[in-house]
């Protein structure tokens, strides 16, 4: 079965996707999604348009 996930998940796969309001980021936000997108064998389909 193939299922299409879509959404804002308020979490970003790299650390290049994410700024914080302060200016900086959390290098370390990243890790847990991408443990999530890899257990789950989720791909992370590229934004285009």
């Amino acid at each position: 079965m193939r299922v299409c996930v879509c959404g804002d998940f308020n979490a970003a796969k790299n650390v290049d996707e994410r700024r914080s309001s302060r200016g900086g980021s959390c290098p370390l936000d990243h890790i847990p999604f991408n443990c999530f997108i890899e257990d789950n064998n989720l791909i992370d389909l590229p934004l285009s348009g």
